[in-house]
């Protein structure tokens, strides 16, 4: 069985532009907690999901990571 996480870039401006490493593919992404809100503004054309404590800016991108249990 498999899981997806969701992130989202620490920087939502900048984050996209960067060139990601092969070392670390998931540095400078956050995970978005699974209990998070997603909020889409149809007028501004943004996005922004909302935790317990906080809400942010998802910005154009969000990237999902297949998490595979080996057995």
């Amino acid at each position: 069985i498999s899981s997806v996480t969701l992130y989202r870039h620490e920087d939502p401006v900048l984050g996209p532009r960067t060139i990601p490493s092969a070392h670390d593919i998931l540095k400078g992404k956050i995970a978005i907690p699974t209990d998070a809100v997603f909020s889409i503004n149809t007028e501004t054309k943004a996005v922004s999901v909302k935790t317990a404590k906080t809400s942010y800016d998802i910005g154009s991108d969000i990237l999902y990571y297949v998490n595979e249990e080996t057995s």
